[in-house]
């Protein structure tokens, strides 16, 4: 089998070299015939469908290349001129590429010059923004002369693309049959240089190996933010040495680092979060350690618009939301508590009603002292109707339709107050809570939610946000924003006053759970989950198309696709849990040292009953205070009416 494969390859490579044009013996067609000779078969084998891109450091060559199309079967070829100025190239980096060439690109490049303009390489070629080309996916070959293979090869340029293949044109025998590469880690983690025959290959993953599955302990810098506990947390060990406690990431990295056979240092990231852009152009956090190099992979780093074009991202571990944290509903102390218990249009019933048995009464009352024949009187007045809808006793007519009424009444007088003393004892012992707002919108609602708000101080992509925002309301949100605080102070704002504070959702859980919550395990905040925005996938950063970025982003999806992800996620909530337990018991202890008992014998934490104080009873003082100005009045209008009638007599007589 392996005879009969290795003649066919011989008989196709005959072919193809029978079907080489004719070039004059000028240098340039002499090196651009021997440099493409052993690129042919390589291009027409593996990459037939893909679009060609053919670069030159040397514009003479650019004018023989246009004779290369029938050597690559009439694929779409571009060609191209590494310029020293970006500006003044002619030709622009977008192409209108068929759809059938959107899978994959080849890139032959010819460098007669060696590493001498590598640098305009990666500006106009592999740019880290918007480039024709990606490093990290598509297929490289460098045609140059074999003394600059080695400096090629350690160019931080050509580090940055996985795939690539070195032919040297050598000086005695021009049709070479072996390429070189770099594998990034195959030296006990560091790099080496790998030889590749290209004529007894018969796999395009032979010709372009991919050496990013194993990092041969190639340790890897992670940088890791602060302030977002509820993704990651990190405990110094020592100086300058950190491992991460606990947190979703702590598994992935595990599973990650033994797949791909890599180890980690961690390190803070700069300024603790996950990223900020600064006016002068500059990046701090996750975001500034990537871009600047100082980290090779960033965790809690969610993916916005204004990152794209600086750092790369893996699919999401886990999805985070902005919301707002607001304090449980405060009790409201009104002295109109009293007439709550009615709606407005029930006291109006009562009202009529007791008015209209009043004069029925009247009409009674009339009729009976004229046809009692023992001078008795009507004993009923309205006085005494009146008192019977707080339980006081009145007196019995004799007569039988006076009876049957005042039974009625008394009846419906005792389910009126038995009603409202059993909703207002309800109202005094619980009061009535102030209504949450549970959207942004009601938010920055001022006449009916009055509401201050604030960010906490993680900014990252939080803040950019905000700031970026076309939402009117978020907009409004930014501008009447209160100064940021750390997460802690903001959430305990939020807990005493009418305060919401704006962050990441499982941040400030996890922060109110932690720090924040009551004896019985509960949350002191409500969180609006109503109103969700910014809701993005949490993952890995990499620099922009780093090369390790497919291979470890294809495993992720497979491992949260699994449902793994949710497992670790529940496992990180059970050990918080267990935390929590922990804690409890420590409370416990300290209780039993203070000789805090609950009706079991059990130590807690002393708890006090709800008792009534005179802000429950602020209805009923009004209503006293009132009740004494009128009857004040009343009497003092009473004397100066009588003084006056004295006087008047005495006039007269």
């Amino acid at each position: 089998m392996a005879s009969f494969l290795t003649l066919f390859l011989i008989i196709q490579i005959t072919i193809v070299m029978f079907q080489l044009p004719k070039y004059s013996t000028s240098s340039h067609q002499k090196l651009l015939n021997h440099a493409f000779h052993p690129a042919i078969p390589i291009v027409s084998s593996y990459f037939k469908n893909c679009v060609t891109f053919i670069v030159t450091d040397t514009p003479k060559i650019e004018e023989h290349i246009q004779d290369l199309n029938p050597l690559f079967d009439q694929q779409l070829i571009h060609l191209l001129t590494l310029q020293p100025n970006p500006s003044k190239n002619t030709t622009s980096h977008y192409y209108p590429i068929p759809n059938k060439y959107l899978t994959c690109s080849i890139i032959i490049t010819i460098l007669e010059e060696g590493t001498k303009h590598l640098s305009q390489f990666h500006t106009q070629i592999t740019p880290d923004f918007r480039a024709m080309t990606q490093r990290e996916m598509d297929h490289y070959i460098f045609i140059s002369h074999e003394k600059f293979t080695n400096n090629l090869l350690s160019s931080t340029e050509l580090q940055k693309i996985k795939y690539k293949l070195i032919l040297p044109i050598k000086t005695v025998n021009y049709y070479s049959k072996t390429g070189t590469t770099l594998c990034f880690y195959c030296n006990h983690g560091s790099s080496k240089l790998i030889n590749i025959n290209v004529r007894k290959s018969f796999r395009k993953a032979d010709i372009f190996p991919d050496f990013t599955g194993n990092g041969f302990g190639h340790p890897l810098r992670l940088t890791v933010p602060t302030k977002y506990p509820f993704v990651v947390e990190l405990e110094q060990i020592k100086i300058d040495e950190w491992r991460i406690k606990r947190g979703i990431y702590k598994p992935v990295l595990e599973v990650l680092s033994s797949h791909f056979n890599f180890t980690y240092f961690i390190s803070p990231s700069t300024g603790g979060d996950s990223g900020t852009h600064h006016p002068n152009g500059s990046w701090t956090g996750v975001m500034g350690d990537l871009y600047s190099n100082k980290a090779d992979l960033g965790v809690g780093c969610v993916y916005s618009l204004s990152r794209y074009p600086f750092a790369s991202f893996s699919g999401g571990i886990r999805y985070v939301w902005l919301t707002f944290m607001v304090g449980q509903p405060k009790q409201s102390y009104s002295w109109k508590v009293m007439f709550w218990p009615f709606r407005f249009h029930l006291w109006i019933s009562i009202l009529v009603s007791l008015l209209s048995i009043i004069v029925v009464f009247k009409l009674i009352s009339r009729y009976e002292n004229l046809m009692s024949k023992s001078g008795k009187k009507f004993p009923l007045t309205a006085e005494h109707l009146t008192f019977t809808l707080v339980g006081n006793n009145v007196p019995y007519p004799e007569a039988p339709v006076a009876r049957f009424l005042l039974v009625v009444w008394l009846f419906a007088s005792l389910i009126i107050n038995t009603l409202y003393v059993s909703k207002l004892v309800g109202l005094l012992v619980f009061p009535v809570k102030h209504v949450q707002p549970k959207t942004f919108k009601e938010l920055v609602d001022k006449p009916n939610f009055h509401f201050r708000y604030g960010l906490d101080s993680s900014k990252g992509a939080m803040y950019g946000y905000f700031k970026e925002s076309t939402n009117p309301t978020i907009q409004k949100v930014f501008e009447e924003r209160e100064p940021s605080k750390p997460i802690i102070e903001c959430l305990q704002q939020a807990v005493k006053e009418n305060f919401a504070c704006i962050s990441w959702r499982g941040n400030a859980e996890y922060i109110a759970y932690k720090n924040l919550s009551l004896i019985q395990g509960k949350s002191p905040l409500i969180a609006a989950d109503e109103d969700k925005i910014m809701i993005v996938p949490l993952g890995l950063s990499f620099p922009k198309n780093s090369v390790l970025l497919p291979n470890i982003n294809k495993f992720i999806g497979l491992l949260f696709d699994s449902g793994q992800g949710s497992k670790w996620t529940m496992d990180d909530l059970e050990e918080l849990q267990r935390n929590k337990v922990q804690w409890q018991k420590e409370v416990m202890s300290n209780n039993r040292k203070k000789g805090w008992k609950d009706e079991r014998g059990n130590y807690r934490q002393r708890k006090s009953g709800v008792s009534l104080s005179t802000r429950h009873l602020h209805g009923p003082f009004y209503m006293y205070v009132v009740g004494k100005c009128g009857a004040f009045l009343a009497f003092m209008g009473e004397t100066f009416f009588w003084t006056y009638m004295r006087i008047k007599n005495e006039v007269s007589t």
